[in-house]
């Protein structure tokens, strides 16, 4: 399955509808973490960030509200966009590869959390884990906006371990250009058909 706007691409676990190098149609196709490693060798991809989600209540102390856990990695904010407010700062590549327990909030999150007080550098518990929230989502004007508020957003490899799982809802990826999108799409799905 897929989903495309003008710069991004979402790719997400589904059926092969056609025979490959002699497996049969009709069988699943699960995507794994590695995957977004194996299309980071495709010239015609900029960038790419695993999406893992679910719903679950986060607390702070005594109060708790229901978020959207996204673990994702750096390039995720790039490819949709997500800034974050001054004094904050968004996922890197240590916090990633360091499994660091740490979290971008947003501001739905921190007002129910916290209230008017700051969020940053305080802690937050997802799924039995302390996190320290390093940053805080940027209001984003337009229809979308109210989509971000909700959301916690921690490195992938963490929300794996954390939920105990090796597979990721979704691939989302940005090819090097518009003029090389249906190539790269082409491409992503003779990498991930080849495994």
């Amino acid at each position: 399955m897929m989903g495309r706007d003008a710069t991004a691409i979402t790719l997400q676990s589904g059926m092969a509808r056609e025979p490959f190098r002699g497996l049969p149609p009709d069988r699943p196709i699960r995507l794994r973490a590695d995957d977004a490693t194996l299309l980071r060798t495709v010239p015609e991809i900029r960038l790419v960030s695993e999406v893992n989600r679910n719903s679950r209540p986060i607390t702070s102390g005594a109060k708790s509200t229901q978020a959207s856990i996204l673990g994702v990695d750096p390039e995720y904010a790039e490819i949709q966009r997500v800034a974050v407010l001054p004094g904050g700062r968004m996922l890197n590549s240590v916090d990633v590869s360091e499994r660091r327990r740490v979290a971008v909030i947003g501001r739905s999150a921190r007002e129910e959390l916290f209230g008017g007080q700051p969020a940053l550098g305080r802690s937050i518990v997802v799924a039995v884990s302390h996190f320290i929230v390093i940053g805080e989502i940027a209001p984003l004007e337009g229809s979308m906006a109210g989509g971000r508020d909700g959301r916690v957003i921690i490195p992938a490899t963490t929300y794996r371990i954390l939920y105990r799982t090796n597979r990721v809802s979704s691939l989302l990826i940005a090819p090097a250009s518009a003029e090389v999108s249906d190539r790269a799409l082409q491409q992503a799905f003779a990498v991930l058909g080849a495994r």
